[in-house]
């Protein structure tokens, strides 16, 4: 089984999230996401970056944060996520020498 996985251009994440150009300028410079390609009319996302992108947006718009407490933030909840996942692991390790 395949999955192909679609790029999606600068455009229409302006589009579907509702959100400027240079607000996507920023959330870029402030390395929430990292989109593929050299320049901004290059640019390509992936679903996962597109709803990254959506979250740091919501945060600006209801908490009225800063860019970078934005990114911050994000990488706080990534990391707790993840950190989640590996209690997960651990714990079920440890059930099978219970």
């Amino acid at each position: 089984m395949s999955f192909e996985v679609r790029a999606i251009t600068l455009e229409e994440v302006c589009r579907v999230v509702t959100v400027t150009r240079e607000q996507i300028l920023l959330i870029v410079e402030e390395g929430i996401v990292e989109p593929e390609g050299g320049r901004t009319t290059g640019w390509s996302f992936t679903e996962t970056q597109v709803l990254a992108i959506k979250k740091a947006c919501r945060l600006h718009h209801d908490l009225n944060l800063s860019w970078d407490a934005i990114a911050l933030i994000m990488d706080l909840l990534e990391e707790k996520a993840y950190l989640e996942r590996e209690v997960e692991r651990l714990t079920l390790k440890l059930r099978r020498f219970e």
